[in-house]
Order: C-alpha cells, then sequence, then structure tokens
C-alpha cells in the first residue's frame, strides 16, 4: 500500500483534491504519525535477529528498528529478559562478572539499543569461523515501521488499515483548522480512530504471546 494511497482518501474527506489548503508534506508527515501510533499500539511488526556472540563479551547492539524485546534466546535456549535492578536484588553486584552460560538479558533504561548478558558467555572459539556451530543470540522483537516522507513510500502496515489511517490524517488536519465545523468535523475523525486503536491495542494485548512469524535478519556483532 503506498502513501498516496491513504493521502488521495484524506484529500477527499478533506476536500482538497489539489492540496490548496494542506500541502503532500503536511499529510505525509500526519500519515507517518498514523503509521507509528498504531505499530506502537497494536504490535503488528514482529522481527527476530540472530547475532553471533563473542567469547568474554556480555555486550551487544540491537538493531536501529527495534521498538521492544519480547523474547530471547542463547543457542535456542531462552533467556530471562531482566533488568539491572532485579539481579542486583537476586543475585547481588557480583553478576556483572559472572561467566559461562548465559541465563539473562538485560536492557539498561539508558541505552535501550543495548543488549547485556549474564553470566558473560564464555566458550572455547574455534580456529575456523563457521556459522552452523557458532553460538547464536535470537532477539525476538517488536520493530518501528519505516519511516513515511514520500506519496511513493510503500507503508508496512496493509489495506485492512487504510481507512483509519486516513481517518488519523484527516482528523489531525481538520483539527488544525481555524473553522469551528471544520474543528468540530477533525474531532469526530478523531474520535472514530481512537475508539477503534483502544479496540486494536486490547486485541494485542491478549495475543501478545501467542505463537507469531517472524521475519529474520542474520548480523554479525563484533
Amino acid at each position: 500500500m503506498l502513501a498516496s494511497d491513504i493521502i488521495i482518501r484524506a484529500r477527499d474527506t478533506l476536500a482538497d483534491p489539489t492540496g490548496d489548503r494542506w500541502s503532500d508534506q503536511r499529510l505525509l508527515r500526519l500519515l507517518d504519525e498514523a503509521q507509528s501510533t498504531i505499530c506502537s499500539k497494536s504490535k503488528c511488526l514482529r522481527a527476530s535477529v540472530d547475532i553471533v556472540a563473542h567469547s568474554g563479551q556480555s555486550s551487544y547492539t540491537m538493531p536501529l528498528d527495534m521498538s521492544l524485546v519480547t523474547r530471547v534466546k542463547y543457542n535456542d535456549k531462552p533467556l530471562l529478559v531482566t533488568s539491572r535492578e532485579y539481579l542486583d536484588f537476586e543475585i547481588g553486584s557480583m553478576w556483572t562478572k559472572l561467566v559461562g552460560v548465559p541465563e539473562y538479558a538485560i536492557f539498561d533504561k539508558n541505552d535501550k539499543g543495548t543488549i547485556l548478558l549474564a553470566p558473560i558467555p564464555t566458550f572455547t572459539v574455534p580456529q575456523t569461523f563457521d556459522i552452523a556451530t557458532a553460538n547464536l543470540i535470537t532477539v525476538f522483537y517488536i520493530r518501528k515501521p519505516k519511516p513515511i516522507v514520500a506519496l511513493t513510500d510503500t507503508l508496512d502496515l496493509d489495506e485492512d488499515y487504510k481507512i483509519m489511517l486516513a481517518k488519523y490524517v484527516s482528523g489531525i488536519a481538520l483539527r488544525d483548522d481555524m473553522d469551528a465545523q471544520n474543528r468540530a468535523f477533525g474531532n469526530e475523525e478523531l474520535a472514530i480512530f481512537n475508539s477503534w486503536l483502544a479496540s486494536v491495542e486490547v486485541d494485542a494485548a491478549k495475543d501478545f504471546t501467542s505463537s507469531v512469524s517472524y521475519s529474520t535478519m542474520y548480523r554479525s556483532m563484533s
């Protein structure tokens, strides 16, 4: 689904087919906001990444499009996703010095782009690297959508979201208008969008732990 598909629909509602009142760039910014909001609430964009573990290295960089980590595995063994505070309380500060087979995946509130493994993975490094026998960290996560900046951009959301995306775009645009009647109509459009979004968020919470399909990337971190 192209961004232009949503902008045309939104312009129909705005009665602005030629862009005399709202520029394409203004509506595209609103569309980008709409997609990001929907993806954040629905957790519909899911992905995974395999990261090669290095002996003696505890810290690994996460993908730039990561929004929320859902699961982490080390060589297919599930790790407990937790925080520094939890381990400080349960184990004490010595957890940062432990070495061996990882049991925990730790995320720092001040550095959300990094994951720490504890104990620190330690293993014999083969002379010749072979991905088939490498130690792998598999991170499953909710990803952010790709930014929308042009009419020719393809949305990460499918056709099922077209109507609500258009309602967000037209609703915000109308609410920014100085005309009281347009502002009222914009609020009505946004009320429909927000009601729908609330139901999507409830469904996402119910479905969050169910089995899903993931798109997979391979990345080696040093």
